[in-house]
């Protein structure tokens, strides 16, 4: 249908530079066309040549200026983004294909539901075009396999096994196109020295009508619309900026749509829909790329893909519908061998990924020759059955999220409150006493299935100083009728000598009992039918000879009759010497702990603690904590562990450690494996981001840096491999289903699993995604991605479906939609806590 290119001889040598040896023996691989077919091809040359308009007029004529909206801003560092995953595709790409280890490097593919070669030879190849169904090919490659001969543009008949060779210079012929019908093809050359652009119209195999466009004015890079009605350019104009064009076939008239900001922008690759409203193209600055999407019916433009590493040939397809493009996750100036070509769903930002047979080889130049309805999503979008609105307008609400059965319970976080019942809350007028407390509510279905708050709880301790920001309700677990809610920055008086050491509470001398944290554990029928009132509060119970814990109840967990809480650090300046020595002052290293607590230790619902687990491997800087539990098996989470040798940090692969509760005694909470992840890479290269259990599989979120950033979906299951070996049954690059997310969250349950995943989408289906400049309705509106174990086959863990927010639009950008989630059963609940900036929450029923 039309054309993209790339490939120049400084690649060329160095993708050769690049290659295995020559004496290692490669099986070589056989196309359909080969260059003993292009030598004997036959000629079809043009025999008249006309004008498309007159010499100078193209510039001055009957132009009508699109409407130039702000530049998207180069400054913006966010990559690739997508809201979901198309996995299969009933049209086909066409692209080329480069691999230096075989004899016949240059290669033309086809992906339909596997690869097929249309050609395959040593002639470099600049450029593919295809009409449907790929019988028709039209190529721009070299006269002869020598580096140095010309490019020449050559036509392919798969049907009737036939090679037309359509020019025959001394000039490059580059960047050809072809219209779905194989009648109307395009291409770039050089007429008179500038560049220029020839198109032919053919009413018979062999009877065309040839012209050219824009001459002597410069003119490059020509697309056909599907429909061969209309062409797209750009034209290099003497201000130094670049101008896209548009050109009627049929009425021959020329319309300038768009010229670049500034002369840093270089204007790439356009190509246009059959409507002639609707063109795709590329904007290259000198820090980041930016695929650009113009809508004539509304006058407006629109960023599809933005990247700071590379892309390539964005093709909109015949119904304006559907993207392709190339990525890489590397900068242009090293190996480009990670190319990866993407389809992309315009509306919806649907993105799928072509899988090629060899990562290490170059692909580029993509063509998608099918016009209509050529992607059919099996992945269906979900949205949600009831939003809960926040109570107040004074916190964050669902900043934390948890649920059981029937029950579930929000954090609202931040939020202020009467805290010290006087009538007024002391947050204004320069008084913070009562700022950002924090609260936690119950939610509850009913028999209708409706859920509704059925109870606020507060911080139970009133005789107290306040802290300003004492967070309580940033973490909350349920299980059956026990809620268990944290509030990290609270301080309180540890020692029991009647003051609270804390600046914040008017201590200025000592800051040893600030941010210490506790935990609250409330039942539901404590004080009354559900009064979901306090049981116990937990602290960190740390002996003399250690450090004061600090932010206990960071991280809370709790089933059945055991409760674990993490706390964010263990750490203190021992010697005074106003450094933290790590390890040469074992006492001063970073390290975090865990606490088991068991209902009936030390009494009825007494909730005593039963285990503090520290690091199992001691004197290095190693912060355990955000512990996952389910059934007899715990994890705990060892993100950054790192040591200093001499005035080096030495870093250590990040880990989880699993425990048993009677690995080496009943109840003694032993370490049954420590699950290394990241192999060799490791931080800063390495980010355990999210990590969760439920039965006998674990999913873990893990993004590594070698030369690329990558984000991983790891799934383990406890027999794989052996008993309690932990095994890895499944790795899902959440890239390659648009899942960018910084750091990608995960909960499981069962059959399902979900993955979050900030990005915009077309919320209000109206074909396009209004978000350009992190700025639009549209912009970081929230999707979560739902996996189910028998997706694609028997424990596959295949992408099933996308959740979204039913009203997303209401919320504005920015919501957060889908940090957090929890999911029990069937049900799901997710936090929205900039929703409408007071925060929601969004349930999602089977």
């Amino acid at each position: 249908m039309r054309r993209f290119s790339l490939v120049v001889l400084s690649l060329v040598l160095f993708l050769a530079a690049c290659t295995k040896s020559p004496n290692v023996t490669l099986p070589e691989i056989e196309g359909i066309f080969s260059d003993e077919d292009i030598d004997k091809a036959t000629l079809s040359l043009a025999t008249q040549v006309e004008d498309a308009l007159g010499v100078q007029e193209a510039e001055v004529s009957g132009l009508t200026q699109g409407q130039d909206l702000p530049n998207r801003n180069a400054d913006n560092v966010s990559s690739l983004s997508t809201q979901a995953v198309l996995p299969n595709t009933s049209g086909s790409i066409s692209y080329i294909y480069y691999n230096g280890t075989y004899s016949e490097p240059w290669i033309i593919q086809m992906a339909n539901n596997g690869i097929s070669n249309m050609y395959v030879g040593r002639r470099e190849i600049q450029s593919v075009g295809s009409s449907e169904n790929e019988n028709i090919f039209t190529v721009s490659m070299r006269e002869t396999t020598s580096p140095t001969s010309d490019f020449e543009i050559y036509r392919m008949n798969l049907l009737a096994g036939t090679v037309q060779r359509l020019t025959n210079n001394t000039v490059d012929d580059t960047n050809v196109s072809l219209s779905v019908d194989g009648k109307t093809v395009a291409w770039q050359t050089s007429i008179s020295g500038a560049s220029s652009i020839l198109f032919r119209v053919y009413s018979a195999p062999t009877t065309f009508t040839q012209k050219k466009l824009a001459y002597p004015i410069p003119a490059r890079e020509p697309s056909i619309s599907g429909n061969g009605k209309y062409i797209s350019f750009v034209h290099d104009r003497t201000n130094g900026l670049d101008q896209l064009w548009r050109y009627d076939i049929t009425n021959n008239v020329y319309t300038a749509i768009y010229s670049t900001p500034d002369t840093s922008a270089v204007l790439r690759h356009p190509s246009i829909a059959d409507d002639g409203n609707r063109i795709m193209y590329l904007l290259v600055y000198p820090t980041n790329q930016d695929i650009q999407y113009i809508d004539l019916t509304t006058n407006q433009r629109r960023s599809a893909v933005y990247s700071t590493r590379t892309l390539e040939h964005p093709f909109i397809t015949s119904d304006g519908k559907y993207l392709t493009y190339g990525y890489s996750g590397q900068l242009p100036s090293t190996n480009p061998g990670d190319f990866t070509v993407y389809a992309k769903e315009i509306a919806t930002g649907q993105l799928a990924a072509v899988s090629y047979p060899d990562p290490n080889v170059r692909q580029f130049g993509m063509v998608w020759p099918v016009p209509n309805a050529i992607i059919a999503p099996n992945v269906p979008l979900v949205l949600s059955d009831q939003k809960i609105n926040a109570p107040t307008d004074r916190g964050l609400f669902g900043w934390s999220v948890d649920i059981s059965g029937t029950t579930a319970v929000v954090g609202s976080y931040i939020e202020s409150y009467d805290a010290n019942k006087d009538g007024f809350i002391d947050c204004s007028f320069g008084d913070g006493a009562e700022c950002l407390l924090g609260v936690a509510y119950i939610l509850e279905q009913d028999a209708q299935g409706i859920w509704n708050v059925t109870k606020r709880i507060e911080n139970p301790v009133t005789l107290r100083a306040f802290n300003p920001q004492e967070e309580f309700g940033s973490t909350v677990a349920i299980s059956g009728d026990t809620v268990v809610v944290g509030s990290q920055k609270e301080g309180y008086d540890a020692d029991a000598n009647g003051t609270i050491e804390c600046s914040s509470y008017g201590v200025s001398s000592d800051d040893s009992e600030c941010l210490l944290g506790r935990t609250y554990v409330f039942s539901r029928n404590r004080g009354g039918s559900n009064n979901w009132g306090l049981v116990q509060t937990l602290k960190a119970n740390d002996s003399a000879t250690q450090p004061p814990s600090r932010g206990f109840g960071s991280s809370v967990d709790v089933l059945g009759s055991t409760i674990v809480i993490g706390n964010s650090t263990f750490v203190y300046d021992s010697n005074g010497d106003n450094k933290l020595t790590c390890p040469s002052v074992p006492s001063e290293c970073e390290v975090g702990s865990v606490y088991i607590f068991s209902q009936n230790q030390g009494g009825t619902n007494n909730w005593g603690l039963v285990r503090q687990i520290r690091p199992p491997t001691q004197n290095i800087n190693n912060p355990i904590g955000n512990p996952a539990l389910s059934g007899d098996t715990l994890l705990i989470a060892s993100p950054n562990k790192n040591y200093i040798s001499g005035t080096q940090v030495i870093w250590l692969p990040p880990s989880i450690y699993i425990y048993s509760r009677n690995q080496g005694g009943t109840n003694n909470w032993g370490l049954v494996k420590e699950l290394i992840i990241a192999g060799t890479v490791t931080p800063p290269k390495a980010y355990l981001d999210s990590m969760a259990i439920d039965g006998n599989n674990i999913v873990v979120s893990f993004t590594s840096i070698n030369t690329v950033v990558e984000k991983n979906l790891y799934i383990f299951s406890q027999n794989q491999g052996g008993i309690n070996n932990w095994g890895q049954i499944k790795k899902t690059n959440l890239q390659d289903l648009g899942i960018d997310a910084k750091y990608p969250a995960v909960s499981i349950s069962g059959d399902t699993i979900l993955v979050n995943s900030p990005g915009a989408y077309d919320a209000n289906q109206n074909g396009t995604i209004d978000c350009l400049d992190d700025s639009g309705p549209e912009c970081n509106l929230g999707a979560l991605y739902l996996f189910s174990r028998n997706q694609g086959g028997p424990d596959n863990w295949g992408f099933s479906k996308i959740l979204g927010a039913r009203d997303a639009l209401t919320g504005g950008p920015n919501t957060n939609f889908g940090t957090p989630t929890a999911i029990n059963g069937t049900t799901i609940i997710v936090g929205s806590p900039y929703d409408a900036e007071k925060g929601a929450v969004y349930i999602f029923k089977p």
